[in-house]
């Protein structure tokens, strides 16, 4: 497997051959079409979910059918990570309700 991994939202990085297992990340809703198209293609994705990482909320088991791995457990989800298409489920990190609504209203976190 690989030993090492990175988050990009440059969809045409996930293909590139230098040994470093790459994930696309879903940084709003404007960029959900490439992340479904990477799943579709066989690879990894990011997704941050509209659920509080402070109170260490469950995250959904799949999200459009893919299933889903916790990626704030620890980093080494890549020892995890199925070998086909998967999601790294990411929660939510805020201070106030503000920046909470504010980061779902920008699109950037998923509703579970």
């Amino acid at each position: 497997g690989a030993r090492f991994y990175d988050y990009s939202a440059i969809p045409a990085s996930l293909n590139r051959a230098d040994g470093v297992r790459r994930i696309l990340s879903r940084k709003d809703s404007a960029n959900e079409p490439a992340v479904l198209s990477a799943l579709a293609s066989g690879h990894g994705v990011a997704v941050v979910f509209a659920v509080s990482a402070r109170a260490h909320a469950p995250i959904p088991s799949t999200w459009h059918g893919y299933p889903v791995i916790d990626g704030d457990m620890d980093d080494l989800w890549v020892r995890r990570a199925p070998s086909g298409p998967f999601v790294v489920g990411l929660r939510m990190k805020f201070r106030t309700i503000v920046q909470r609504d504010n980061v779902i209203a920008s699109g950037f976190a998923v509703s579970p």
